[in-house]
């Protein structure tokens, strides 16, 4: 439903106009009203737009009055994240999010050249047998060292799946 495409011409539209609002009657499309009007819905639910007059009547017309693209949109189009980067990067806020399986995440990590075969079957046997939840804390526990000391860890890849796991079955 929502066109990525168009989307991204309001928001540059907008951009364009920044610090100022533009009349929002000047992003609909005759031809494509419902569209844009779902559009804007998505862009200010998100944050990226702000429209104070936008809405539907009883009759069910859509309302717009002015509209300007906030900070978070611009930070949106920027290339490299803009200053809410800068900020999170200055204060070392960093959300790691693992998107699919962990599971999956960490037979990926046994597929290192250096890890002997032999220790590989044994870490995929362990895995095989952990519920989602361990496997989602030796995931994040992984991840959390990897950030926290990416010198060290360099050196130590191959036999840190083993600490861990040990640490867990030992406790």
């Amino acid at each position: 439903m929502i066109d990525k495409e168009r989307q991204n011409e309001i928001l540059y539209y907008l951009e364009q106009r920044y610090p100022h609002y533009c009349d929002g009657t000047e992003l609909i499309r005759d031809d494509h009203e419902d569209l844009d009007f779902a559009i804007l819905f998505y862009l200010q639910e998100h944050g990226l737009i702000e429209a104070p007059r936008l809405g539907r009547t009883a009759v069910g017309s859509f309302i717009i009055s002015r509209v300007i693209i906030t900070s978070k949109g611009l930070d949106y189009l920027s290339d490299d994240g803009g200053l809410s980067t800068d900020l999170q990067l200055k204060f070392n806020n960093v959300t790691v999010q693992i998107n699919g399986d962990s599971r999956e995440f960490l037979l990926e990590l046994l597929e290192s050249p250096e890890i002997p075969q032999e220790q590989k079957n044994k870490f995929k046997g362990i895995i095989d047998l952990m519920t989602e939840e361990g496997l989602k804390t030796i995931s994040r526990s992984i991840i959390t060292d990897a950030i926290s000391n990416i010198p060290e860890h360099i050196a130590k890849t191959p036999f840190y799946l083993e600490n861990i796991i040990q640490s867990l079955l030992s406790s």
